[in-house]
């Protein structure tokens, strides 16, 4: 079964299933299919990182295409905005950049990392050819595909973007104007630059054609990426999983500057509770929910970055000790009114103490959906889950002329300011918030693969469905649809369908929050899709009803 944020996506990894196959030949499918139609959300230009996990063996690989900084780049190399003169929505507001350049354009722009990763997967543990692979995104590129509403959308609501390079608006505003419903979307450069990696293989991003014309545009719109940059990329092999343990499950992740370690801590805090006794949707149980992610957000935001550039207490955040004494912080009855980060250092084996110097006016950031997922399980019971991402809606908005790649913002996970925690450095590592996750049971049978788009929400999204699923016994269908509430530690969201008494009950016991509906095309929320694997074998898929997600098996 393939399961993906897209359904001709899910289509396209079921087909190499089919072809005999396995779950990583799916997964590369899958990869490059989903960059070809949802194009807001990730492709060639981005990052991507997957969890792979061997049922016949039991080991576990995470290959980690995280984009990184260009060497070139500097802790000032953006100008920042007052940002009482110059508000700026979405990402990181308190710290707006002028001209917004580190969200649009050629300086926004860090060097890519998703091919790398799923073509060294691909290369190690694929039993088809790459052209085989790729043949399904050649063909949705260059023979286009129908335009659904919740793209027609998104391309609408970000046509000024879009118009801004002539390349891009070639692409996405054929005519000068955004496709509508039922229209072919074709793009036939990417067609061609898709066919040349199936001929070449990735060295022809990172090194060959492709890596030339990406550094003349760079040259061209003074970004910084140059083919040494590209030539020096390669993406990290972990040889075993970030991994936690939830009431004697096994969950599996990928390590650092990730939303794996958000998404453990909350697990942590939240097993010390007993979740199956109350009823699903209590205002305690969501109170709950919301002051252990406020927790861990105010925990995450303290001390998280690249540990190649400073001292993280990963275990420290990760111990189950560490989580014990954050719960005994949190009050059953209402919010803490004033709720500050913990220090997990003495829970490190590192033994030090939280830094000093703390971000005072800076957030990670967090986008809506400009993200993608995708889970795979093969007859094996190999299981592959991967979160992939250009960062914003359609990254960048730069299209490399002649090569249909629209490349990320990824400069835009960074700390504008310079000297701070998450501040921007060469070849550095952005923090992100991607948590791909494989489930096993306590025997070492895999149970899950599930993940998601949505930036801070995918974290606490996952950990929603995840207690759903483990706790409550649900399916992932009805865990996935269930209506849901997010803290990242300042104002909370609360579903609407929810209903007025579980808000009212909420704002009695001290939440400040916001209630949101989501829509079609618009699903506020994290997009997650899932699988479960039954003990009798069966798979189950679990997919956001609120877009184009679709699961598919042979």
């Amino acid at each position: 079964m393939v399961t993906a944020n897209h359904r001709l996506a899910a289509e396209a990894g079921a087909a190499m299933l089919a072809h005999g196959g396995n779950a990583i030949d799916a997964a590369a499918a899958v990869s490059f299919a989903v960059g070809v139609v949802e194009p807001a959300m990730s492709g060639l230009g981005g990052r991507g990182y997957l969890v792979i996990h061997f049922a016949g063996t039991g080991r576990t690989t995470v290959i980690d295409g995280h984009e990184r900084a260009p060497m070139t780049a500097t802790p000032d190399m953006f100008a920042v905005a007052d940002t009482r003169e110059h508000p700026t929505p979405g990402w990181g507001p308190e710290v707006p950049v002028v001209g917004q350049a580190n969200i649009v354009g050629h300086s926004a722009v860090a060097v890519p990392g998703v091919l790398g990763a799923i073509a060294l997967a691909h290369g190690r543990y694929g039993r088809l050819p790459l052209a085989a692979v790729l043949e399904p995104a050649i063909a949705l590129a260059g023979d286009g595909f129908e335009v659904s509403v919740a793209l027609a959308a998104v391309l609408a609501q970000h046509r000024k973007k879009l118009a801004r390079y002539e390349a891009t608006a070639a692409v996405f505003l054929p005519g000068g104007a955004a496709p509508a419903p039922g229209e072919r979307l074709v793009q036939r450069d990417l067609a061609r630059t898709l066919r040349l990696i199936a001929e070449r293989g990735p060295d022809e991003f990172y090194t060959g054609g492709i890596a030339a014309a990406l550094e003349d545009e760079m040259a061209r719109g003074q970004g910084l990426i140059t083919r040494r940059d590209l030539a020096a990329f390669a993406p990290r092999v972990w040889d075993d999983a970030l991994t936690g343990t939830y009431r004697g499950h096994r969950i599996l992740t990928v390590p650092e500057a990730t939303g794996g370690v958000t998404l453990l801590q909350i697990l942590n805090m939240l097993e010390t509770e007993d979740i199956a006794g109350f009823a699903p949707f209590d205002h305690r149980y969501l109170h709950l929910l919301l002051e252990v992610f406020r927790a861990a957000f105010r925990d995450r935001l303290a001390v998280v970055d690249d540990p190649a550039f400073a001292r993280v207490p990963y275990a420290g955040l990760v111990s189950k000790a560490f989580a014990a004494a954050r719960r005994r912080a949190l009050s059953a009855d209402h919010a803490v009114e004033r709720l500050e980060p913990a220090d997990p250092w003495p829970f490190d084996e590192a033994g030090a103490t939280l830094p000093a110097s703390q971000p005072a006016s800076w957030r990670a950031p967090a986008v809506e959906s400009d993200t993608t997922h995708f889970c795979v399980v093969d007859e094996d019971r190999t299981v592959v889950s991967m979160t992939q991402s250009i960062i914003d809606a359609f990254g960048s908005g730069v299209v490399v002329p002649g090569t249909g790649i629209l490349l990320n913002s990824c400069m835009h996970n960074f700390n504008p300011l310079p000297g701070q925690l998450r501040s921007i450095a060469p070849w550095k590592r952005s923090v992100h918030n991607g948590v791909p996750v494989v489930v096993l049971g306590d025997d070492g049978r895999p149970l899950a693969a599930i993940g998601g788009a949505g930036g801070t929400k995918i974290i606490t999204g996952v950990a929603q469905i995840l207690v759903n699923v483990l706790d409550r016994g649900w399916d992932v269908q009805a865990a996935v649809e269930a209506p849901r509430v997010h803290n990242e530690g300042d104002a909370s969201q609360v579903d609407d369908h929810l209903g007025r008494e579980i808000a009212d009950r909420l704002a009695a016991m001290g939440h400040v929050f916001s209630v949101v509906t989501p829509r079609y095309a618009r699903p506020v929320f994290s997009r997650i899709n899932a699988i479960a694997i039954d003990p009798d074998g069966t798979l189950t898929g679990g997919t956001d009803p609120l877009g184009d997600a679709g699961a598919a098996a042979v």
